[in-house]
């Protein structure tokens, strides 16, 4: 890894070389009234293209050729400056630029042109003058950091920390107490398993900004508890160009070592992520009971796809280009932002994994002890292919009225390939060998026709949303299959005459339809004192899912001394031993409860006012929503099983801020919320997960859960672009739903989710966005960098209520972390075109299953601690180059068994790993050319 990067940095190092200097033009952009420093003012050399805009501290910088000009600057509302200057080659320029109010351009002007919403002064700006308590990260920071994807941004706001790399934990909750918006409509979930939002399936490029709401409103959604995260797409800014994109990327333990994949499907198709064409069943129908039949459906089924191939990882590589035009259709202004990549990457993951039993009775210590029931190590072969498509349209048809038409699709392909070594001393020291190979195809498309119009000379707003979302989920032909390890200590494929999920094959197929439409209506009663707030919203969501599986298994003819020596499963489960009289038939392992179809359809509504009362302004509303969910399924036996959910939940919310200056401020909320249980959570069926070995039921009977929300934060402004924030919080659950571990007498661990009765959680939260500046007032190294830190220290207890059996009580909410910090310093040279940045993150542990301490124990996922670094060098041509490295440190992924469930984890005998896995680094090397 270390002799990569240094190649990789001596790359992009020999690329800088013959960089030609030019004179340099800087200096800093005030207000003459007061002092401030302006943001966002123009900067431009006489007849020329040649200039920049100030940044967050209102300053500027930029290259110019040798040659005398006049500096013209301007910013709306106020009168221009010019000045003459002389650039000389390699000397420096500094400006201390002044600008006056121009009062007759304030009573005239009239802007039509696209906003900026991504700068960082303009994030900031939003945070400030928000109702509610929120944090944001905006498209200037991001393009500063080593983020590929929208998971990398939004583990750098305040208080969050991420889940499996993709899912989001806000203020140490779980994952499941957030819902996110993609440009203000609802998100449909990514994954079969829980609702929620896949992060990495974004790409960070195409995000103008990303607010996290901590606090509610009643114009925004009522389900959360962690946060309301709008991710907002790219608005076209109006310019012309073209951007090409390409990237090449090395990680640890895959690119250019030997790995393992499954050999079937058109190689050209897997390349491109299409490989779900050639990998369909042959049988559609369910497999018969009668043998003789069951035979000739094994032999009308492809059998030959049970190979498999080692060859070498190439590195991970990505391809893209992205474009924006302006044009005028008619009488309309039409701006345009559109964005294509292709990513193809491997990766490879090796951990290992352990089960215990026959907990004793604790010691003096407190210490419970336990014997090993097995223990495996495990190695996955991944190869990743992700197609991102971008197009957003902005229709400007006069200054009050716009429209936008906003696209994005998804698909990632995963061709993965596992293997499982387990040793099982309860069963006469058995080692097994299982192998799991399997393709994954996931798309998801998001549209939105969206519409802003101003009313009554722009006292009067009406925003207007109508979304669509199609999701799929494919799994054509997962193949599982066992070895058994012999006297010889060679590993020979185990025939059984019973169906077994570890034995066999599976296809599932999930289908996901929402339309959504939402109105906010905004009228201004008295200017800058006092305006009120109605609107609706609906979204109607259609799933569904089904899956099948079939074990090969050996006939009532067969013999099972003629399967005895096949090493492999291709040898094995070939064509020609399948059928009756062959000996192997294949044997239907799916259950009526294996299926559901569900619906969801929320209705509400809400009113609301805000005042400005000097420094005082208060907000407050109600929202009322009517949620309509119904799943229909089975139960094992065929039994109907129907969930019919008619919840109306009244939700009352209040904001205050007082003003103590123009830099200093404060604010307190209360909201209520709740928190509903997803589709799969409800579904009554088991499903095996062949890479965390365990199974997962759905519970019908869960309720929803409601929460109280108490917020209050002090926040101070020293300058533009800079935040002080000292926050506390409060939240009381009632019906909270968690993820419980069940009693299990199968080789695998058994999970389904519960209700507790109540829980509390509170905490504070610090944040400090800062320039360096200050430090030493002669260094322009320092004037150059940031810091931008948060930590959030949280504390929950639950509530079980009187039917509920755990021998310790004392005990967080399920998903809750202790504390989250991230901490990052950034250097961003804009005279030079130099940019680097050290990001750091981490997470206390935080509870991954609920155990009663009898039958079952609690587990929980132990801290990490994560390192990122980027360096970056942009030019004057347009062409920008970067070098990041992500996860240095490679901090184990670790579950940690507490068996006398004291929430410590202080002891070898009663704490023990149950899963320990290392995902390696990775470093990339990027290269933008725009033009």
């Amino acid at each position: 890894m270390t002799r990569v990067f240094i190649l990789l940095l001596s790359t992009l190092l020999f690329a800088f070389q013959g960089y030609a200097q030019k004179g340099t033009v800087k200096g800093v952009v005030k207000d003459a009234s007061t002092g401030e420093e302006i943001i966002g003012a123009s900067v431009l050399l006489e007849g020329t293209t040649t200039g920049s805009v100030t940044d967050v501290f209102g300053q500027f910088a930029f290259k110019a050729p040798v040659g005398t000009y006049n500096v013209l600057c301007s910013y709306v509302g106020y009168k221009k400056f010019q000045q003459g200057i002389t650039v000389v080659e390699g000397e420096t320029i500094t400006l201390e630029v002044t600008l006056g109010y121009d009062n007759e351009v304030m009573e005239a002007v009239e802007i039509v042109g696209q906003k900026d919403r991504g700068s960082s002064a303009v994030v900031v700006e939003a945070v400030k003058m928000a109702d509610v308590v929120v944090n944001a990260i905006g498209a200037q920071q991001i393009s500063k950091m080593s983020a590929s994807s929208a998971a990398d941004v939004v583990k750098r706001i305040p208080g969050i920390t991420l889940v499996d790399g993709r899912f989001v934990n806000v203020r140490g909750l779980s994952q499941r107490y957030n819902t996110v918006l993609v440009n203000g409509a609802v998100a449909p979930s990514t994954e079969p398993n829980a609702k929620v939002f896949s992060f990495d399936i974004m790409s960070s490029s195409v995000i103008d900004r990303m607010m996290v709401y901590k606090s509610g409103a009643a114009n925004q959604p009522g389900e959360f508890a962690g946060a309301i995260i709008d991710v907002d797409t790219k608005n076209p800014s109006g310019d012309s160009y073209n951007k090409l994109k390409f990237n090449l990327g090395y990680r640890a333990n895959a690119t250019f070592e030997n790995v393992v994949r499954n050999d079937v499907g058109s190689p050209v198709l897997d390349f491109v992520g299409m490989g779900q064409f050639d990998r369909a069943w042959a049988v559609k129908d369910k497999f018969a009971v009668r043998q003789d039949v069951a035979g000739e459906q094994a032999q009308q089924m492809d059998n030959d796809v049970w190979g498999s191939r080692t060859g070498m990882a190439l590195p991970d590589m990505g391809i893209g280009y992205d474009f924006g035009k302006a044009m005028v259709w008619g009488n309309a202004d039409v701006y345009t932002e559109n964005s294509i990549s292709f990513s193809n990457s491997n990766a490879t993951t090796t951990g290992d994994r352990s089960s215990f039993i026959g907990y004793s009775i604790a010691n003096e210590n407190g210490e419970v002890s336990s014997s090993l029931k097995d223990e495996s190590s495990n190695v996955s072969y991944a190869n990743n292919v992700k197609w991102k498509l971008l197009s957003n349209w902005t229709f400007q048809l006069n200054p009050d009225n716009v429209l936008k038409f906003k696209n994005f699709y998804n698909r990632q392909s995963t061709n993965s390939l596992s293997i499982r070594n387990k040793y099982s001393p309860f069963k006469d020291d058995a080692i097994t060998e299982a192998w799991s190979m399997n393709y994954l195809v996931r798309d998801l498309y998001i549209g939105q026709l969206i519409g802003e119009h101003e009313l009554n000379d722009g006292r009067s707003k009406l925003n207007w949303l109508v979304g669509t979302s199609l999701t799929s989920r494919v799994e054509p032909d997962w193949k599982r299959g066992v070895k058994d390890q012999a006297n010889d200590e060679v590993y020979y494929v185990s025939i059984s005459k019973n169906e077994n999920p570890l034995q066999g094959r599976f296809t599932s197929n999930l289908k996901e339809f929402s339309v959504s439409h939402k109105l906010d209506f905004t009228h201004e009663i008295k200017e800058d004192v006092l305006k009120i707030q109605t609107g609706y919203y609906t979204d109607f969501v259609y799933r569904t899912f089904a899956l099948r599986w079939f074990s090969n298994v050996l006939s009532i003819r067969g013999n099972a001394s003629d399967f005895i020596g096949y090493t492999t499963f291709e040898e094995a489960y070939t064509q020609g031993n399948m059928g009756l009289n062959e000996g192997l038939i294949v044997k239907e392992g799916t259950k009526p409860s294996d299926s559901y179809t569900a619906n969801n359809l929320l209705t509400s509504g809400y009113f609301g006012f805000n005042s400005h009362t000097g420094n005082l302004k208060a907000s407050a509303g109600v929202r009322a929503e009517f949620f309509m969910q119904q799943l229909n399924s089975f139960n094992d036996v065929g039994a109907p099983i129907t969930v019919d959910n008619k919840p109306l939940n009244i939700l009352p919310y209040a904001n205050m801020s007082y003003d103590f200056s123009e830099k200093f401020m404060a604010r307190v909320a209360y909201g209520m919320t709740v928190n509903r249980a997803a589709f799969r959570e409800l579904a009554p069926f088991s499903f095996y997960d062949f890479e965390w070995d365990y199974t997962l039921t759905g519970n019908p009977k869960l309720e929803t859960a409601t929460i109280h929300n108490v917020d209050a934060r002090l926040e101070l402004y020293p300058k533009a672009g800079e935040l002080l924030s000292l926050g506390v919080f409060y939240k009381n659950f009632n019906n909270p739903i968690e993820k419980y571990a069940l009693r299990s007498d199968s080789d695998a661990s058994a999970f389904t989710y519960r209700n507790a009765e109540g829980a509390d959680a509170y905490g504070v939260e610090l944040e400090i966005k800062k320039s360096l500046g200050f430090l030493s007032a002669s260094s322009t190294v320092m004037d150059n960098l940031s810091i931008y830190a948060n930590l959030a220290l949280v504390r929950s207890q639950i509530q079980l209520g009187e039917k509920a059996i755990e021998i310790n009580s004392e005990r967080a909410l399920q998903g809750q972390s202790p504390y989250v910090t991230n901490v990052g310093l950034y250097y961003d040279d804009q005279v030079s075109g130099w940019s680097a940045n050290v990001l750091y993150n981490a997470f206390g542990p935080r509870l991954f299953s609920v155990g009663d301490g009898l039958d079952s124990y609690r587990w929980y996922e132990m801290p990490r601690h994560m390192v990122d670094m980027n360096i970056a060098k942009s030019f004057d041509s347009g062409l920008s180059i970067s070098l990041s490295v992500s996860n240095l440190l490679n901090y184990a992924y670790e579950i940690i068994e507490d068996g006398n469930s004291d929430g410590k984890f202080d002891s070898e005998i009663s704490d023990k790993s149950v899963l320990k896995q290392f995902n390696g680094q990775k470093a990339q090397l990027s290269v933008n050319y725009k033009f």
